[in-house]
């Protein structure tokens, strides 16, 4: 009697060995090279820097983070914004890291994402909301140059947006 039950348990324990180690395999993380490391730091960096760029309406702040053809994007937008006498409130409430590719040189590089952003427009002097908030969630591939070393972001291709409820 004991054989059998051990048997049994040996039968049910090999598909429950099985899903365990899927599950951990599944949850490794990937290991990115050094220059995918720059290349996340980029975009991290220019969308901390986007708020205060938005609030103030300069792009002095993406200096850092931005290649020519974005710089000229955002300054495009902002100068939209003071034309109308508002000013963008803004926050990122989520990034969600999808693939990075590294091209070799000259060094170019793709990281796609989703991400949350929060948005409300304000009257630039009177700080009043012009609109009311919204989320919109997008998926996001941003196009990344590397100039004397560091990794700017170029351009920015929006490959799905979606609405979301306000908080």
């Amino acid at each position: 009697m004991r054989l059998s039950v051990f048997r049994a348990r040996r039968g049910a324990v090999a598909p429950l060995l099985l899903l365990l180690a899927l599950g951990a395999l599944s949850g490794c993380q990937r290991r990115f090279s050094v220059e995918e490391h720059r290349v996340l730091a980029a975009v991290k960096g220019y969308n901390q820097s986007l708020p205060s760029a938005y609030r103030s309406g300069r792009v002095d702040a993406m200096e850092p983070w931005t290649g020519a053809e974005e710089r000229e994007r955002l300054t495009t937008l902002l100068a939209g914004l003071a034309q109308k006498g508002w000013t963008l409130d803004t926050r990122q409430e989520s990034f969600a890291l999808g693939a990075i590719k590294v091209e070799p040189p000259p060094l170019m590089a793709d990281l796609e994402s989703s991400e949350v952003w929060w948005y409300r427009q304000l009257g630039a002097k009177s700080g009043a909301e012009v609109q009311p908030p919204k989320r919109i969630r997008y998926g996001l591939r941003y196009k990344l140059v590397q100039t004397q070393g560091h990794w700017l972001v170029d351009r920015i291709e929006m490959l799905t947006s979606e609405n979301l409820p306000a908080k």
